[in-house]
């Protein structure tokens, strides 16, 4: 568990995803991860009467289309026990949008599991970056353990000390200490 600050900075992430670079519908061939700025085109919903399923509907966003890449796509969120998103997500609203895609027509990919996330800020969901993905259970979210991460770090980094002496450290070509914690925490490759 954790319980101290201490805990917290050795939290390893179990994996990380790489949000560096912008993986668009129109390179998915059959399935893959799509990393993409979208605006919302519709929402509505499918299957039986009393299990009714969200989704939405989105078109991807260029800053500039250059004629040979732009193929737009449409991307369909099926939102699976996920109805209540119909309150948040409207209409000529812009997200990035990241999951795991699946390629159901040359022109349009579908989602079942993925983050959505109103373009107000790219910082502040992880875009542009290597996200460090940490073991939950059902108390913690993933952007709750970052954020909390990230405070303690920068307030606590200047005390950090290594339980190692600086000799070992230099014979055995380690990082110092907050070399180390900032890059478990905050990858850069």
């Amino acid at each position: 568990g954790i319980y101290t600050v201490s805990d917290l900075l050795l939290y390893a992430p179990s994996r990380y995803e790489d949000r560096s670079v912008l993986r668009r519908a129109y390179q998915i061939r059959e399935s893959g991860v799509l990393n993409t700025f979208a605006e919302v085109k519709s929402t509505s919903y499918f299957g039986p009467v009393n299990k009714r399923i969200l989704k939405i509907t989105l078109e991807e966003c260029y800053i500039q289309k250059d004629e040979n890449l732009y193929r737009p796509n449409t991307i369909n969120l099926l939102c699976f026990n996920r109805n209540f998103m119909e309150r948040y997500v409207h209409t000529g609203n812009r997200y990035y949008l990241f999951g795991t895609a699946n390629r159901k027509t040359p022109s349009s990919v579908d989602l079942a599991s993925f983050e959505l996330h109103p373009a107000l800020s790219a910082e502040d969901y992880g875009y542009g970056k290597i996200l460090p993905i940490y073991p939950l259970n059902s108390l913690l979210s993933a952007k709750s353990v970052r954020n909390c991460v990230s405070k303690v770090y920068d307030e606590f980094q200047k005390d950090l000390t290594s339980p190692l002496d600086e000799d070992t450290v230099q014979k055995a070509e380690l990082m110092d200490i907050k070399q180390a914690i900032s890059a478990l925490h905050y990858a850069s490759s």
